[in-house]
């Protein structure tokens, strides 16, 4: 949950990093959170709380 945090955020669970959209400056202070998302392959139900108006995901998919 975002408290006191305008403009949005990257949410970077890979990193478990909550990042400024620019990527720059680390937003964790601001978000209280048990573990970062995971997203598992098929639908997935994404929920929030609070005042968010867009959520936009972007996959980071890899081949080895």
């Amino acid at each position: 949950e975002a408290q006191g945090l305008t403009g949005g955020a990257i949410i970077d669970s890979e990193l478990q990093e909550v990042l400024s959209l620019d990527g720059m400056e680390s937003r964790n202070a601001y978000f209280a959170m048990d573990e970062f998302p995971r997203l598992s392959p098929g639908i997935n139900a994404v929920t929030w709380t609070g005042n968010v108006t867009s959520v936009q995901i972007e996959p980071r998919g890899r081949c080895l």
